[in-house]
């Protein structure tokens, strides 16, 4: 059937389109691990599809690369079982929510398992306590707690940090403060650059 082929299809395509040109270098997936501000992200929260994957320091276009991928491939495999039990309408229906869950599911597995080689800080020559009590400033809101900021260490290197605001709401562009630095988390906890003063 037509529609399944374009349903399924058009998002095998564009992952292996993704694919492509991450091999020639034109999408920015290889050696950058820096997150990059996206115009939707920050609107994302905890709920939200980039948050609930548990992206972290994992590029967007990867994620758009597996998500896609494995959408498409397994609507193929579910369409082509369910067609032979049901009607064309009701398995391309069935075949949409199961590969919708499956794709999740593999695409938060894959990213999870990326996330370990992925560092979330910039090392440079710089320990991640130099940066202790500078000013940092929001680069993306991932979720209610969860950011990516840019901060400078004593040597002046931009660095690219993940920080847990504990809830507060910052937006992209504003100024905080780093305040402690979680080794098991590899976070650092941030505040708002008034309260810090007030202490």
């Amino acid at each position: 059937m037509l529609l399944d082929e374009i349903v399924f299809g058009v998002p095998l395509v564009f992952g292996a389109l993704l694919v492509l040109a991450n091999a020639l270098g034109l999408a920015g997936l290889g050696g950058d691990t820096d997150v990059a501000p996206a115009p939707d992200v920050g609107d994302l929260d905890e709920a939200g599809g980039v948050a609930a994957l548990g992206v972290g320091p994992v590029p967007l276009a990867i994620v758009l690369m597996l998500g896609t991928l494995s959408f498409g491939a397994s609507g193929f495999v579910a369409n082509a079982l369910l067609s032979s039990f049901a009607s064309d309408a009701l398995s391309l229906v069935l075949s949409v929510l199961l590969s919708l869950v499956s794709s999740r599911t593999a695409t938060r597995a894959a990213v999870r398992l990326i996330r370990r080689h992925v560092p979330s800080v910039e090392s440079y020559a710089s320990t991640k306590r130099d940066v202790l009590g500078h000013e940092a400033t929001v680069l993306v809101v991932l979720s209610t707690s969860d950011v990516v900021l840019r901060v400078r260490d004593p040597g002046g290197a931009e660095l690219r940090v993940r920080g847990d605001t504990h809830g507060r709401a910052f937006r992209v562009g504003e100024q905080v403060v780093l305040a402690r630095y979680d080794d098991e988390r590899d976070v650092y906890h941030v505040e708002p650059i008034e309260g810090v003063c007030e202490l």
